[in-house]
């Protein structure tokens, strides 16, 4: 469903998806074959999990100023993967409200699973873009928000702190 460009993500939570039908605008590609990995770079962003190690590389992060809950604006990542292995790990995003850090919302990155330029199918140290649309369901609080960009699996994850965008309702 995610490759066939004739569905579009609606919500995730752990391994359950909704779809509906309608255009993916979610993408992933490899953008260098072999990117070699700065250790040191304080754009590298390494992640220790209890299940095994992966450490990812966060080369720029571009995220929009204000986004929609019925329009959402991409949402974009180069990434270049360090060594480690997925296995059953993914990307997520979490806001959390400026004002009220017990507001918080995460969505399932999925152009980093399931994709076939992806980073969980990218080998040691290859550079892959995702651009993700987040999709805001109606309920969702207009506002200031705190985003997280993280990597993990349904036990242990680890976010770090990407930037502020303001959600309003479209």
């Amino acid at each position: 469903m995610l490759e066939s460009g004739n569905y579009a993500h609606l919500y995730s939570c752990g391994q359950v998806s909704a779809f509906a039908k309608g255009k993916l605008n979610d993408s992933s590609e490899f953008i260098e074959e072999f990117s070699k990995y700065k250790e040191g770079d304080p754009i590298s962003c390494p992640y220790e999990l209890s299940t095994g190690s992966i450490s990812l590389c966060i080369r720029s992060m571009n995220l929009p100023a204000e986004t929609g809950t019925n329009d959402s604006l991409p949402f974009v990542v180069e990434i270049t993967r360090g060594q480690g292995e997925f296995n059953d790990r993914m990307t997520f995003w979490t806001f959390e409200k400026s004002d009220d850090p017990d507001t918080k919302i995460s969505f399932i990155n999925y152009t980093s699973v399931g994709f076939r330029e992806s980073i969980d199918t990218a080998t040691e140290y290859q550079t892959v873009t995702e651009s993700y649309y987040p999709v805001f369901s109606e309920d969702f609080l207009p506002g200031e928000y705190n985003v997280f960009y993280g990597v993990g699996d349904l036990l242990k994850a680890k976010e770090m702190y990407v930037g502020r965008v303001v959600v309003v309702k479209k």
